[in-house]
C-alpha cells in the first residue's frame, strides 16, 4: 500500500502569494540581483511532519523586494496579511492546503539600506500544509 506523500509547502503557498499579492512576483529560487521591483522569494529553511503523509509543518524564510523603503514596508505587511487570509480561507490547490500560520519573526529590515539600492524586509513563517 502506497502512503500520501507530505504536500510540498512552497509550491501551495507560491500559489497563495500569487492569489492575494496581485502585480507582484513571487520567487522560489533566489534573484541572481536583488530586485527593485516588488519581490517576495520564499525559502524553506526546516520543518517536521507534524503527521507523516498528511501534515507538514514547515520552517519559512521570506524576503520582500521594493525599489524604495515604502514600497518594501508595505509589502512586507503585505505578506503578512496575505499569509493570514490564505490562512482564513484554508486556501487550496490541486497539490494541498493552507492551514495555521505562526510569525516567528516580522517583516523587518536587517541590512542597512541605501537610498537607490533595493530594499530588502526579511520575515520568518510556520505554516502547516495538508
Amino acid at each position: 500500500m502506497r502512503t500520501r506523500s507530505l504536500p510540498v509547502g512552497e509550491l501551495i503557498i507560491k500559489a497563495a502569494l500569487d492569489h492575494y499579492l496581485k502585480g507582484v512576483k513571487v520567487l522560489l529560487v533566489a534573484p541572481g540581483k536583488l530586485p527593485v521591483e516588488p519581490t517576495v522569494y520564499l525559502k524553506r529553511t526546516g520543518g517536521v511532519a507534524a503527521s507523516p503523509g498528511e501534515v507538514d509543518q514547515g520552517t519559512y524564510q521570506f524576503r520582500v523586494f521594493g525599489g524604495r523603503f515604502s514600497e518594501a514596508a508595505e509589502l512586507g505587511q503585505a505578506l503578512r496579511d496575505a499569509l493570514y487570509a490564505a490562512e482564513a480561507a484554508q486556501f487550496s490547490t490541486a497539490k494541498g492546503r493552507m492551514g495555521k500560520v505562526t510569525e516567528i519573526s516580522a517583516p523587518s529590515p536587517l541590512t542597512q539600506e541605501n537610498e537607490g539600492s533595493p530594499f530588502v524586509r526579511y520575515a520568518t513563517y510556520n505554516v502547516i500544509t495538508r
